[in-house]
């Protein structure tokens, strides 16, 4: 057993204030990517801009929780490059669950031909990582609006 002792003071503390460019929102959102970090980090920054969070580690396991509660997802963040699924065919079979789902990919690799191509299928959005809070709020606030 050991004590720690902290000083106390007296003096009023500072608020800090959250990003001014960071858009808060609402609704529940399906973060999908391989790296468990990105997940719980992910997690936390959906949180504190106000969204309920569900989590998959892959694009397999991302499709079959879809299938279980797609009418109450608003909205798919997704890793493009993952094992077992990739994004791409994920979003494809979320697709052909729900035509009308919504689905942003995220890849740390520059925007490809393939993305071009999902987003004719009718694909979100799409984001590069590594991204800002306030960049994903944004993206997140314009594909929920529409």
């Amino acid at each position: 057993m050991f004590k720690i002792l902290l000083p106390c003071s007296y003096e009023e503390s500072t608020t800090v204030q959250i990003n001014p460019d960071v858009v808060t929102g609402s609704g529940k959102i399906l973060l999908v990517d391989d790296e468990e970090l990105i997940r719980t980090t992910g997690k936390l920054m959906l949180e504190e801009m106000g969204y309920t969070v569900l989590l998959a580690e892959n694009g397999r396991s991302a499709v079959e929780l879809f299938k279980q509660v797609y009418r109450e997802i608003d909205l798919v963040v997704m890793d493009m490059v993952m094992p077992e699924m990739n994004g791409g065919d994920a979003f494809e079979e979320m697709r052909s669950i729900d035509p009308a789902c919504k689905v942003i990919i995220s890849s740390g690799f520059s925007k490809s031909r393939s993305i071009d191509e999902l987003k004719k299928s009718g694909l979100s959005g799409f984001i590069q990582k590594p991204f800002r809070n306030s960049q994903l709020s944004q993206m997140l606030a314009e594909v929920l609006s529409n």
